[in-house]
């Protein structure tokens, strides 16, 4: 027995420190069974305000100085970073000697039952929906975050290590059964294309190829992006024997992997996918330093994956108008890295002006968090929707529609190849990840090229919603 289930059984009173954004993601994940009496936070803008609301009653803020004077009380931190929360309960442990817990322990004991609660309400109110019709045809693009952002590679150019380097968070997922009833056909309308994205190695979320297993069974499209490294989670996805509804987007990190000694692993998994009749993609991020090997790098592509991979587009996320992550000129650029003849890169070069038609991301399109399930139009846009909340009714869908505040469309290749804007129609997805090899085969197989073909407005335009 945990600390957390000592003090309960204890009838201790709790108190949550950090009233932040991630209080108001798991505020409701806790039992309501338990006392609460206050919340602290050191920002003192916050204090005597009512911030949270728990099993129907207001909480105000309070300054952490009111700690030293209550008794059988234990402290709840309600932040992810877990240095921070070390940071945090060694500073509490300066000034009172009480127990200090993560808010995720609470959490974790709560979160089952309430799991059994959504997942009734849901069973009772689809029960008498009718399933949507056809299959193959997408209704919307679900960009799905996972918050794992450490990483089995160290490269140069990573963006999460531009930002704010690799750190462990305090995460507790939903289990695969609660993420498929909040994605399912029913509720969503139809089938979604999902995309799997970690900040860091996606695969090293343990709890994803399960995740992955549900949503497959519910008849989605799977994108995994992945460095093409963690063979167990591979294997363990492709055994689910859903392979035509799957694509693994392999990221090729060409200078960490030959530092490493991996290319031989990367090729391995390359051919495990290919065999078991999986699409992939592979994906090189150019920058300056691998300049020098771009013959080695074509050389290598063509003789162990058939083609030469496509080039996407590094971008310094740390500044505001996000340029380019290289020394050259725009035209140096395009010049250096065009010897691939990626049309994903041609066009992800060419569509850097600010999209002003109208665009249904919202709608046909959003980002989603993996763990609390907020959901945002697109990059650099607002939040709209939580995905996992009241999971018995419908989405509460928005189109962004002229208000985008991007500075242009950041994944352009993606979100227009797939119709987000009706009336920018060049490209499909598929042109943007297929590379024909030299024995006649493609990348993307029969069933997931007629997926990309497709463009969900136009499937919207005859779909009741």
């Amino acid at each position: 027995m945990n600390i957390y289930e000592n003090s309960v059984k204890e009838n201790k009173n709790f108190v949550i420190w950090g009233c932040g954004r991630y209080l108001r993601g798991v505020i409701d994940k806790i039992s309501p069974d338990i006392s609460i009496t206050y919340i602290v936070d050191v920002d003192k803008h916050k204090w005597g305000g009512v911030l949270a609301t728990y099993s129907g009653k207001e909480l105000k803020c309070q300054s952490p100085d009111i700690l030293p004077r209550l008794k059988n009380t234990v402290v709840m931190v309600a932040v992810q970073s877990t240095e921070l929360y070390k940071s945090i309960k060694n500073d509490i442990k300066k000034i009172w000697d009480g127990e200090v817990i993560h808010i995720n322990e609470a959490v974790k004991a709560y979160l089952p039952e309430y799991e059994k609660k959504q997942i009734a309400l849901y069973d009772e109110a689809m029960s008498s929906v009718e399933e949507p019709g056809d299959m193959d045809k997408i209704i919307c693009y679900a960009d799905i975050a996972v918050p794992v952002e450490t990483c089995n590679l160290r490269c140069q150019y990573c963006y999460v290590g531009r930002n704010n380097d690799l750190y462990e968070r305090e995460v507790v997922y939903h289990s695969p059964q609660f993420v498929r009833r909040a994605f399912s056909r029913k509720r969503i309308g139809g089938t979604a294309f999902i995309n799997l994205c970690g900040m860091g190695e996606t695969l090293l979320c343990e709890e994803l190829p399960d995740i992955i297993r549900e949503l497959l069974y519910e008849g989605h499209y799977i994108e995994v992006v992945t460095n093409a490294l963690i063979s167990k989670s591979i294997k363990q996805i492709l055994e689910f024997n859903m392979n035509d509804r799957i694509i693994f987007k392999c990221s090729f990190h060409y200078a960490e992997l030959k530092r490493r000694n991996l290319l031989e692993k990367y090729v391995e998994n390359i051919q495990m996918i290919k065999e078991h009749g999986a699409s992939l993609t592979i994906e090189l991020v150019p920058h300056d330093e691998l300049i020098p090997y771009i013959d080695e790098i074509k050389s290598f592509s063509m003789e162990n994956f058939g083609a030469l991979p496509h080039v996407s587009v590094s971008r310094d996320e740390t500044k505001k108008n996000i340029p380019l992550f290289s020394k050259l000129s725009e035209e140096e650029f395009e010049k250096t890295w065009g010897v691939f003849n990626s049309s994903m890169f041609d066009y992800k070069m060419k569509t850097l002006k600010k999209q002003t038609e109208y665009c249904i991301a919202g709608r046909g399109s959003f980002i989603m968090n993996l763990d609390n399930g907020e959901a945002v139009f697109c990059c650099k846009n607002d939040r709209f929707t939580n995905i996992y909340k009241n999971i018995d009714k419908p989405i509460e869908y928005q189109e962004i529609g002229y208000g985008c505040k991007s500075p242009w469309c950041i994944n352009a290749h993606a979100y227009l190849t797939l119709g987000m804007v009706d009336k920018v129609n060049e490209h499909t997805y598929l042109e943007m990840r297929d590379r024909e090899c030299t024995d006649g085969s493609h990348w993307i197989q029969e069933r997931m090229a007629g997926m990309m073909r497709q463009r969900i407005c136009d499937n919207l335009k005859s779909h009741k919603y």
